[in-house]
């Protein structure tokens, strides 16, 4: 019986070194494992990071792009303001002259027109007197 127990318990001692040699054996792989998974972890978590600083930054530009579009209609739209107002100011002061001189020339013609009466009546005036003394000096030698 010792051979017996001797040979159960060497049975035993390389079970259990081969049970040891497997729990390390698994040990290192697990550890691998997890060292892959952690790499993977790191790897994504930096892709991920880089993603998210280039979606920052394009945020940015667009954000600025979108002020200076802005700022440039805001100021078009000023400059089309500005020079709509010059433009009807422009016109206000043409009508204003064109009104002024339409005016002017409107008393003009009304003097002229008066001077031609005045000028006429005179005429007539004279005329008549002249054709009174006709007739009066025409009188007196027909009557000599």
């Amino acid at each position: 019986m010792p051979n017996s127990l001797s040979t159960s318990i060497d049975d035993s001692a390389l079970e259990v070194r081969q049970l040891r040699e497997t729990l390390v054996a698994l040990r290192d792989e697990m550890d691998e494992i997890v060292g892959k998974h952690q790499a993977v972890l790191q790897q994504a978590a930096s892709a991920g990071q880089s993603e998210a600083q280039q979606l920052r930054e394009t945020v940015r530009t667009m954000r600025e792009e979108l002020d200076t579009v802005r700022f440039e209609g805001e100021r078009g739209a000023q400059k089309a303001v500005a020079a709509a107002q010059d433009e009807i100011a422009e016109l206000k002061a043409t009508a204003r002259a064109l009104r002024d001189e339409m005016e002017r020339q409107q008393i003009m013609h009304s003097d002229e027109l008066q001077a031609l009466r005045r000028t006429a009546r005179d005429e007539q005036q004279q005329l008549q007197d002249t054709i009174a003394a006709l007739r009066a000096q025409l009188g007196a030698t027909h009557d000599r």
